[in-house]
């Protein structure tokens, strides 16, 4: 009787509250001025999701979330609490449905259950940003006061999961509610991130006003300790110069020179150091600001100038000169910034004693009248002992152990210093410790390394493979010749990698030398030898029996020789010479550095693909250039050949003939392919090429090849959004971004079998495009592409700087790229530029390209958010290209739109997933966002969830950084070694297939091909 007792009084109690709570806002009444907020919040057009773990049961939050109806038109405005689980199964409205299934997304994700957060969703269901962007500041103070702890939990989210949405108006509210709790790190960290969005993220029309940056400036003055202050005295002229002088200055410096001089000085699409006139540049700033704005935004130009070619001497001497005399007119964060600045550039680059003493008395003056600092100490002690005062660096590191005794890097340097060993970059001096090896590693034998065809779409039966042990040296740069072998070397493994057997750096004062025998049993009357190299890093020399037969500089293309004057019955000796200075040169080099760190990997230098000797006939086939064409059902073949001959092509599928053509050589022959089976990821069909060579009506040579019939554009669906078609079916392009890079190889793979399971998992994992990043594969690569299905984004390794010589060896070697890569149907797209390293004239060489393969999309400038000396035009900044790319990590986010360009995320993601016993170092790694490997599944999800909003907005394709760890570069779904998949390969394609498997409603008058 008692517990009936006790149960009739819990539910008559429970009756009368929730009477007395009515409609969903009398019970905020009581914590909050609910109808106060909702008169200033106008929030009638936004769904807000609120924490509200004060809640009382889960049964008043239900209340909440069907007292929409009762809310009146605040439809948009329902409090739950965002550790409840949602049935959506309840809701018959999609967008309705949409909005609750991306709060019980966020509700599961580890970094947010614990703290309050507001997420905004438009009517259509779309996440807009995390902020209060439509609310009115008295508002957002009132409810941020009131619902969260402090405004750093709202910090952490916005920076954590709302670094792609950029909602910037946001901030000065947030500076504003830190100052009133006294929160001062977190004030200064979201000017910090406030300054940066500004100045390179948002749209130049969204510039702060004068008025803000006083607003601004108040508040940060009263609310942080890092000295930030306004640079008012510019505030009436230019928008955007809320910084500190050693913060921002170079940001504020370009946007003076791009925004405020003269447009003569500042041509389109060109920065303006690359106008050496420097006395005209100072008399136009001056003209516009004073003598003394000039002075500093010319030193700085300059600085950018030298640096951007390499000229480090000049570069050093011109950043001391801008430390010297403007490095001190802040504290705090600026000094430690200049300290930063004279350590990363003078010490770790500097080689002129002069200059690394006069940087050491800038920072003894850095010291003087402030407490010690260990890193400013360090500095210190570095600079004086590459100057050669060894004494006196062993005390002042002393100090610095003292000061910081756990923090590794000092102690290794006073030990390096007591043992007079350098502590400064001397390229690479570690190599050996690094041991990841691959699966595969164990299948490399030099009785089979690589053994397979090396050029899949011109092949010839008669062959032999150079591959395996060679003799190797390495001297002075100037040697011509060499005296011995240093050793053996396994090829076609680079020089600085595990399987090569040496593992050693080559260096740009060094020259690497190969050797080996080629016996020849009979020399045949008629043949002509050609000798292929896959690709050599760098610049090649090539000898045979003491005659030099050839050379070739750049390291990604193919080059032949015909050797059949200087070849020789019996034993021929072959020795090729090879000088790479990585990235001291002018040739394009990709992501490798004699000073690996960051995204920037160890070198691979020498011979890095196959070596292999060819028999042909006196005339025979040159070179294949396959052209699909869907709308007239051919295929438009050139074939490469001595003129005067004639070809004959079949088309054939499993021995079955498709058609036949004839033509002459070096003429477009088009090549009947009716009713064609066409080649998609989700059906990567390839047919079978037979290329024939007559003379007088006689075959002389013959190559076997394939090609597939495929089509790729832009164009408007049902709703008017440019999208991505492939063969007229829009296809969203969901990728992954490849590095190309082994633990064990470096830039080669240990087998076929390894460069296959690279694409095939990726497949597995529910992608359907790669973008191989500023790198050129193997051709075996691009083959299993097509025979896989793949879709390919080629990207083109960047220019090594700006001096003239670097930009004619980028365009060159485009244009060998472009050439060599051009038969594969699984390439849709070439990327010209990635994110404004070394960029420059992108319309012509965009236009240039395009005319070069009109058959591609092209991609002129991936991540130009990340530009800094993009065009401020929008307009502009994908001139002429097919596409808008922007990058976000962790992201997702939206390109601009365009006419006429589908919007792309280029990058995104590079979510850190820690795997002890599967890294390349385990003390250093990194990635744009973490989490634990427990949460990674449930991390990803979300993030895909809020790419999927993205894609009904009209976004075309994004790219997710990146399938497998690169070095310390810890963010890939799989271990640099191929070892550990951090999610579950099905699990990853079932949370892909939420944006493969969209319901068909944006095909133009089609069925979607999403599904591939």
């Amino acid at each position: 009787m008692r517990y009936v007792i006790i149960l009739l009084l819990a539910l008559i109690i429970t009756q009368k509250r929730l009477a007395a709570q009515g409609t969903p806002g009398v019970y905020f009444e009581k914590e909050l001025d609910w109808n106060g907020i909702k008169e200033k919040a106008g929030t009638e057009n936004r769904f807000i999701f609120l924490d509200c773990y004060k809640a009382a049961t889960s049964r008043l939050r239900d209340k909440l979330i069907f007292g929409r109806q009762q809310a009146g038109d605040l439809v948009n405005a329902h409090f739950i609490a965002a550790r409840v689980q949602v049935d959506t199964t309840q809701f018959d409205d999609a967008a309705v449905k949409g909005r609750y299934s991306i709060a019980n997304s966020i509700r599961n994700d580890h970094h947010i259950n614990t703290f309050p957060a507001f997420l905004f969703f438009d009517p259509s269901g779309r996440l807009v940003h995390a902020g209060a962007g439509a609310m009115s500041e008295e508002a957002f103070l009132l409810l941020a006061t009131e619902a969260m702890d402090t405004s750093r939990q709202y910090y952490r989210f916005l920076s954590k999961f709302n670094k792609g949405i950029r909602q910037y108006d946001v901030m000065p509210r947030m500076i504003q509610i830190a100052g009133a709790l006294d929160d001062r790190q977190t004030a200064a960290a979201i000017t910090r991130e406030y300054v940066n969005g500004y100045v390179y993220h948002l749209p130049e029309k969204e510039q702060l006003t004068k008025e803000r940056i006083q607003l601004m400036g108040n508040n940060i003055n009263s609310a942080s300790d890092n000295g930030f202050s306004l640079f008012r005295r510019y505030a009436d002229k230019v928008d955007l110069l809320m910084n500190t002088k050693s913060y921002a200055n170079d940001r504020t410096d370009n946007i003076i020179a791009r925004e405020m001089i003269d447009p003569q000085l500042y041509k389109e699409g060109e920065v303006i150091t690359t106008n050496p006139d420097w006395q005209r540049i100072h008399a136009g700033i001056q003209d516009k600001f004073d003598k003394a704005t000039a002075d500093r935004v010319v030193l700085s130009e300059k600085i950018n100038w030298f640096q951007a070619r390499d000229e480090w001497p000049a570069f050093i001497k011109h950043s001391l000169d801008k430390v010297e005399k403007y490095g001190y007119d802040t504290t705090g964060l600026g000094k430690s910034l200049v300290n930063n600045m004279l350590y990363d550039i003078v010490f770790k680059r500097g080689e002129d004693k002069a200059d690394l003493l006069r940087a050491a008395a800038l920072i003894k003056e850095l010291l003087a009248g402030e407490p010690e600092k260990a890193t400013w100490l360090d500095t210190y002690a570095n600079l004086l002992y590459k100057a050669g005062n060894v004494k006196e660096a062993v005390a002042v590191e002393e100090k610095a152990v003292a000061l910081m005794p756990d923090e590794p890097d000092i102690r290794e340097a006073l030990e390096k210093m007591e043992k007079k060993e350098p502590t400064w970059p001397v390229a690479i001096t570690a190599l050996n410790q690094h041991t990841l090896q691959t699966p595969w590693s164990k299948d490399v034998t030099p009785a089979a390394v690589w053994a397979e065809y090396p050029r899949p779409q011109m092949v010839r039966s008669e062959w032999t493979n150079l591959n395996g042990m060679w003799d190797y040296a390495i001297t002075d740069s100037a040697a011509r010749s060499f005296k011995k072998p240093d050793g053996k070397i396994l090829v076609p493994f680079p020089l600085e990698s595990t399987l090569s057997g040496v593992k050693k750096l080559l260096l740009p004062d060094q020259k690497l030398w190969y050797s080996r025998n080629i016996a020849l049993s009979q020399k045949k009357t008629g043949k002509r030898y050609h000798l292929h190299f896959g690709a050599v890093d760098c610049d090649a020399m090539v000898m045979l029996n003491g005659k030099t037969i050839g050379s070739h500089r750049g390291g990604y293309q193919q080059f032949s020789f015909d050797i059949t004057d200087a070849l020789q019955k019996g034993d021929n000796r072959l020795v090729v010479a090879v000088l790479d200075p990585t990235d001291k040169g002018n040739s394009p080099k990709g992501k490798q550095t004699l000073n690996p760190q960051g995204i920037m990997y160890t070198p691979s230098s020498g011979i890095w693909q196959t070596v292999w000797m060819e028999e042909l006939p006196a005339i025979a086939v040159n070179h294949l250039k396959l052209t699909p064409d869907i709308d007239k059902e051919a295929l438009q073949v050139i074939v490469d050949a001595p003129a005067g001959t004639e070809v004959i092509l079949t088309a054939s599928s499993a021995g079955t003939i498709v058609s036949t053509a004839k033509g002459a050589a070096g003429t477009a022959i088009l090549l009947p392919v009716k009713e064609a089976r066409l080649w998609s990821p989700a059906d990567p069909f390839l047919y079978d090429l037979r290329v024939q060579l007559l003379q007088d009506g006689k075959p002389v040579d013959e190559v076997q090849s394939y090609f597939g019939m495929r089509k790729i554009e832009i164009k408007k669906d049902g709703t008017g959004q440019e999208r991505i078609f492939l063969n007229g079916q829009y296809t969203f392009n969901l990728g992954v971004l490849d590095q190309g890079f082994w633990p064990d190889g470096l830039y080669t793979a240990p087998t076929d079998k390894a460069l296959k399971w690279d694409i095939a998992t990726i497949k597995d994992m529910g992608f359907n495009t790669i973008r191989k990043h500023i790198k050129i594969e193997p051709a075996r690569w691009y083959y299993w592409c097509d025979k896989l299905g793949m879709l390919v984004w080629q990207d083109m390794p960047y220019a090594a700087n700006l001096s003239d010589e670097a930009k004619a060896r980028f365009e060159k070697e485009n244009e060998e790229n472009i050439q060599q890569l051009y038969n594969y149907p699984s390439i849709v797209c070439w990327v010209l530029f990635n994110e404004g390293w070394f960029r420059y004239d992108q319309q012509r060489l965009t236009t240039w390209m395009k005319k070069m393969d009109p058959s591609r999309l092209v991609n002129g400038h991936s991540g130009e958010n990340y530009d800094r000396n993009a065009p401020p035009d929008l307009s502009k900044k994908w001139i002429n290209s097919d596409m808008t790319d922007i990058h976000d990590y962790p992201g997702p986010n939206i390109a601009p739109p365009l006419a006429g360009k589908a919007r792309v995320l280029g990058e995104w993601g590079g979510v850190r997933v820690p795997t002890p016993g599967h890294q390349w170092n385990t003390a250093k790694n990194w990635g744009y966002a973490e989490s634990e490997a427990a949460q990674f599944a449930d991390k990803y999800k979300f993030l895909v969830k809020h790419l999927k909003l993205f894609e009904t907005e009209g976004l075309s394709a994004a790219i997710y950084t990146q399938p497998f760890d690169v070095e310390i570069e810890e963010n890939g779904l799989i271990t640099y070694d191929r070892k550990v998949c951090k999610i579950p390969v099905e699990q990853i394609r079932d949370i892909n297939n939420l944006i493969l498997r969209a319901p068909a409603d944006t095909a133009a008058g089609s069925k979607t091909s999403r599904a591939e």
